[in-house]
């Protein structure tokens, strides 16, 4: 087994303000250390709280959240190391640091620091709560601070959350391949019929969809995965409620001196009611009030563009199309080029679904200049993506082929 250095998609948190603890869990008592640093995101950032709906569930997702992070051997995540089972930080964690800043998007991030002495990896928790939307959200970092190879580090449940609750049922959506694709699912958790998803393919969202609703007694809980590989999530039945478990498939992996790996980012939003249309609303609401991307304290504003399938079209055609907007006055913002644009170890043309390279398939897309990437495309570690843009004259921006 060797150690893998996963990417993902994930919620970017900027941590921007104000206490710091340090302890050990070894019965002391944690030591505040005030840093004085004050939040400096712009106030066009703060997102309004406005649903009057939510308190009685906004209330029990902090009480939720700070038992978590009072007593962390009871924090929803579990692993095993060298064939010991973990649930939760507990006696053999000792934590070292925490520090508590405004997050400038309606929430307070927590970093929690911890040593697992068996291991001696450091173990940083990164969490954000979110009092106004009922939501919050966590990832975990691991990093071999030693000299040594760690042991293995196998089984990481990023999320293993036991819920309480009559008739437990699981809501989802499929994923972006197949006859039934985005159409909507739900099944039932009974004994001996568990829910089970995964991606197999490399792709998150083929097939499967890592975003869930657990749903129990009168409300639930929206469970999300947020990973750009491949994935897994389960769901049971158990006595009074139900247990949820996901995160990477099949990770089992050593830590080299000076190596980190990191769990999918696990986003939790509780709502009190099973009315599917309002729920979607919740979440929508704290998505975009609080996860989407800002420019100078705005929002993106709407893009004007259309797209191909790369595979089996031409440099030509793709031309043609864009000038067609362009001679009927409706020019593009940008231009996608999906799945197709490349070629396999060999070089050699092949169908969209066999991804693992960078190089382009210049048989069908020859720029001829026009676009701007590396020869030696080995050397770009981030995804590739081929748009045609018309630019802005204004910025300096000319519009053309980019990667």
């Amino acid at each position: 087994m060797r150690s893998i250095r996963p990417l993902c998609l994930c919620l970017s948190l900027a941590l921007l303000g104000s206490a710091v603890l340090t302890s050990c869990r070894n019965g002391t008592e944690p030591t505040e250390t005030d840093t004085g640093a004050q939040s400096s995101a712009p106030a066009e950032t703060q997102p309004e709280q406005t649903d009057p709906d939510i308190p009685e569930t906004e209330d029990k997702t902090m009480t939720q959240y700070n038992h978590f992070i009072t007593d962390l051997s009871t924090f929803p995540l579990s692993f095993t190391y060298d064939g010991t089972p973990y649930t939760g930080f507990g006696a053999d964690f000792c934590e070292t640091a925490r520090e508590s800043r405004d997050n400038g998007r309606g929430g307070t991030a927590t970093v929690i620091t911890m040593t697992h002495t068996p291991s001696g990896a450091e173990f940083r928790l990164e969490t954000a709560v979110y009092p106004g939307y009922s939501a919050w959200d966590y990832t975990l970092y691991i990093t071999n601070k030693s000299g040594a190879r760690t042991g293995v580090f196998s089984d990481i449940n990023a999320v293993d959350l036991h819920v309480r609750g009559s008739d437990p049922t699981v809501k989802g959506i499929s994923g972006d391949c197949g006859k039934d694709m985005y159409s909507p699912y739900e099944q039932k958790l009974r004994r001996g019929r568990d829910f089970v998803r995964e991606s197999v393919s490399g792709r998150p969202t083929h097939g499967v969809f890592p975003y869930f609703k657990l749903e129990y007694g009168e409300g639930g809980s929206f469970v999300c995965i947020g990973w750009s590989g491949t994935w897994r999530a389960q769901a049971q039945a158990e006595d009074g409620g139900a247990r949820f478990t996901g995160g990477q498939r099949g990770l089992a992996t050593y830590l080299e001196p000076g190596e980190t790996i990191r769990t999918p980012l696990i986003a939790i939003l509780n709502y009190d009611t099973r009315d599917d249309i309002r729920n979607a609303n919740l979440w929508r609401r704290w998505f975009i009030d609080c996860n989407m991307r800002r420019v100078d304290g705005e929002l993106m504003p709407p893009m004007f563009t259309d797209w191909t399938m790369s595979q089996g079209t031409s440099t030509d055609r793709i031309v043609r199309k864009i000038r067609g907007y362009e001679n009927h006055g409706v020019p593009l913002d940008c231009y996608w080029m999906d799945a197709g644009w490349y070629t396999n170890a060999l070089g050699q043309t092949v169908e969209w679904t066999q991804t693992g390279t960078l190089a382009i398939d210049e048989a069908h897309i020859s720029w001829d200049g026009k676009a701007l990437y590396s020869a030696d495309m080995s050397a770009n570690t981030k995804p590739v993506r081929l748009v045609y843009t018309a630019g802005a004259a204004d910025k300096g921006i000319p519009g053309g082929f980019y990667v």
